[in-house]
């Protein structure tokens, strides 16, 4: 009896970033080719194993190359023989072949956050904001405003800024200062002469007045005469 197992080797995939392509382009690089195992048997029913028809029963095609292919696995050499309870095996062939993996290039977009000058925009504490995968919507930087958006030729969205310009603050107004009102200037009261004074100025005023009366009688008299 002689059998022939061919087991095909799967190949991986392997995909790399491209950033020169836009979201949802692909460029295969290398196409995937499936390896391959086969092994030739031949077998051999052992009279030794002199097995009930009911138990030999249980070893049907399936089982047997079930364990034909568990020994491609193993990369056998030729002429390597093994034993099974339904019978003894030789190898008379074997080759296998490499999978070629296949190689694909996928495009992605990124979103950035820029200066009108093209700078990147400047977080709250203090590091650039980096770029992200994908096409993010805008945001919201402390001290920036947000300008415009614009798509480059790679796909990429650009978000640009502008630092914010500065509020003015309202000057208070100045609250005017009311003039102190001039302090009403009494008015000095005369000086009231003392009791002895008074009684001088009157003997004063008696003596200037008995003058004048002589002086007055004295020159009467000499008209007379």
């Amino acid at each position: 009896l002689h059998a022939t197992v061919t087991e095909m080797v799967p190949y991986e995939t392997i995909v790399k970033i491209d950033e020169s392509l836009k979201t949802g382009e692909v460029e295969e690089d290398v196409a995937g080719v499936l390896g391959g195992k086969t092994g030739k048997y031949d077998i051999m029913y052992s009279l030794a194993e002199d097995l009930p028809g009911d138990t030999y029963k249980q070893y049907t095609s399936d089982v047997i190359y079930a364990d034909l292919l568990a020994n491609v696995d193993t990369n056998p050499a030729v002429s390597d023989m093994f034993s099974k309870p339904w019978g003894d095996v030789t190898v008379t062939s074997f080759t296998s072949s490499p999978a070629t993996n296949r190689v694909l290039r996928v495009g992605i977009d990124y979103t950035h956050f820029v200066t009108e000058d093209g700078t990147s925009v400047i977080a709250a504490d203090g590091t650039p904001v980096a770029k992200k995968y994908g096409l993010q919507p805008q945001e919201t930087f402390a001290g920036y405003e947000y300008v415009t958006t614009r798509t480059e030729a790679n796909g990429d969205r650009v978000h640009v800024y502008k630092k914010a310009s500065a509020t003015p603050v309202a000057p208070s107004p100045a609250t005017p200062t009311t003039p102190a009102a001039p302090a009403a200037s009494t008015p000095e009261a005369p000086a009231t002469p003392k009791t002895g004074d008074t009684n001088l100025f009157a003997a004063f005023a008696m003596l200037v007045s008995g003058m004048i009366a002589s002086a007055a009688a004295f020159i009467t008299k000499k008209k007379n005469a």
